[in-house]
């Protein structure tokens, strides 16, 4: 790997260029993005600006930094990290009042579904002591840049972020993987458990299989790892 690549916790001077990769790689290689055909434009406002920002707000999530390109372009992969936080109880009211049609509520709302269903089914013990659930470690999102792509900057930007959440006493890290490369790294690079996986065809809403039409993965895949 090279020397010029450096990998550091994401700082607040870091957040507009990971709000700009993520919404790139959101938009252009997250299988959801380009099944809907977000836009760049459309998703920072509602999605990648406020997830970055929250996770700025703790130091866990993690950038790689390319020395050698001009100030103001250098992060060229990221690692979003935050304390894992179970929300689906108090969203519940708001799912049920949007649109069916709503794709962006739906994603929400699928996910959020995923992480409340897994601690309770697979941490119940987690689930009703509050101090326990402060030592899970979300990991959020990841993106690299495609001039960078094939020089192990996802597999690296996950190890540190993991080694990191350790030092400071995480214990149980959780992730739902919905793309091809990330599903691999996490189960045949770094030894995450699969816990259950659901097929795109299979998501619903309201009634409405919203994702049926995403064959490549053909599913998005829940994961955790004690550290």
């Amino acid at each position: 790997m090279s020397s010029n690549l450096v990998f550091r916790v994401m700082q607040n001077e870091d957040v507009e260029e990971v709000i700009r990769l993520f919404s790139e790689c959101f938009a252009h290689r997250e299988p959801i993005g380009k099944y809907f055909g977000i836009s760049v434009d459309t998703i920072e406002p509602r999605f990648t600006r406020p997830v970055t920002l929250e996770c700025a707000k703790e130091l866990l999530s993690f950038v790689c930094e390319d020395t050698s390109l001009p100030k103001g372009e250098r992060i060229v992969g990221f690692r979003l990290c935050s304390s894992f936080k179970d929300e689906f109880e108090l969203l519940k009211a708001k799912f049920d009042s949007i649109s069916v049609d709503e794709n962006h509520e739906a994603i929400k709302y699928l996910m959020n579904k995923l992480k409340h269903e897994w601690l309770c089914n697979d941490h119940p013990d987690l689930a009703n002591d509050p101090s326990k659930m402060k030592k899970i470690l979300s990991l959020f999102a990841l993106g690299v840049k495609s001039t960078h792509a094939n020089l192990g900057i996802a597999t690296k930007l996950l190890t540190v972020s993991l080694n990191h959440a350790k030092s400071l006493g995480y214990e149980l890290a959780f992730v739902i993987a919905t793309a091809e490369i990330s599903q691999h790294i996490f189960s045949k690079k770094l030894g995450f458990k699969q816990t259950f996986v659901l097929p795109y065809k299979d998501a619903e809403f309201e009634g409405r299989k919203f994702l049926a039409g995403i064959e490549k993965p053909p599913h998005l895949i829940v994961f955790e790892k004690f550290l």
